[in-house]
């Protein structure tokens, strides 16, 4: 029994049935809301409360993939291959002249693959 109901029936309220069937889903409605805002914030110091375990790990999950995005991720990876002695190389295979041309005008170096099929390579700084 519900303790609305309970305090109904102990103070010798009538109310009616249908009434009682209201309050009892609305009183269930307003715990439901508030578990949830309870889990965000905490009334009585009214800071943020923790995050549950599956919140943490989208979060860390989300971080991770804007990280391995990142420029700084790439510089990083480069600088670390430059210290070991690597020589790193940006490449791109072109079908047509006009793009070997292009390239080769941007400093790229240009091997032969097949027919019509050329590998570009320029050293990174």
């Amino acid at each position: 029994m519900w303790a609305f109901e309970e305090y109904c029936l102990s103070n010798s309220h009538k109310i009616s049935p249908v009434d009682l069937v209201y309050w009892s889903r609305r009183v269930e409605e307003l715990r439901e809301i508030y578990s949830h805002r309870e889990k965000y914030l905490n009334p009585i110091s009214g800071t943020q409360s923790r995050a549950s375990p599956e919140e943490i790990d989208q979060k860390i999950e989300a971080k991770l993939k804007e990280f391995i995005q990142s420029q700084e991720l790439k510089e990083a990876f480069l600088k670390m291959l430059k210290e070991n002695g690597n020589e790193t190389y940006e490449s791109k295979i072109v079908t047509s002249e006009e793009e070997l041309i292009q390239l080769s005008n941007k400093g790229y170096e240009c091997q032969i693959m097949g027919t019509n099929k050329w590998l570009m390579r320029k050293k990174y700084n």
